[in-house]
């Protein structure tokens, strides 16, 4: 089976599958609703345009399944790429976004976004997930952790903006 026909059935109500062109938009209205939810101090600048560019059907900076009953709307994103670590030596998902619509929360429909991403890449050595959640989100932390996920506590996620990074070459 190639990657573009992967198919995860979960608990006979949804189907996971690989994001497409059709998805675009509704995925930006994931996206923008993840960032409500967690009152997000930015509002997303991600649109459709940015998704074809970057996406599985662009330069391939990350990749995406989706969630859906049968011939139903989207009900969830796992969007994810790959990271390598020194330390474990091994490659393996960075989650970037993992949404799941407030319709479709309880059935653990996020559980499923996540084991799909590793059924699909496993034969390509997905090692590990790795993920950053708000640390005012108690709801997801606990989704995280009852999943067996931890918090590394040597780790503090830092971000240099894209204006910034010409201060890098700066003597």
């Amino acid at each position: 089976m190639s990657r573009a026909d992967f198919r995860f059935a979960w608990r006979d109500r949804h189907v996971v599958r690989p994001g497409c062109a059709e998805d675009y938009e509704a995925i930006v209205a994931m996206l923008r609703a993840l960032a409500s939810d967690v009152a997000a101090p930015m509002t997303p600048k991600v649109d459709v345009a940015s998704l074809r560019r970057h996406g599985p059907d662009g330069d391939r900076r990350f990749d995406m399944l989706v969630a859906s009953r049968q011939d139903g709307p989207l009900d969830g994103l796992c969007l994810y790429g790959w990271t390598f670590s020194g330390w474990r030596g091994a490659a393996g998902l960075f989650v970037a976004d993992l949404y799941v619509a407030p319709t479709a929360r309880g059935i653990r429909l996020g559980r499923g976004l996540l084991a799909a991403a590793i059924a699909r890449e496993a034969e390509n050595g997905a090692a590990f997930i790795k993920l950053d959640v708000d640390h005012q989100n108690i709801g997801a932390i606990g989704f995280y952790e009852k999943l067996g996920f931890h918090v590394h506590h040597g780790e503090r996620v830092m971000i240099l903006e894209a204006d910034l990074l010409p201060a890098l070459a700066d003597e």
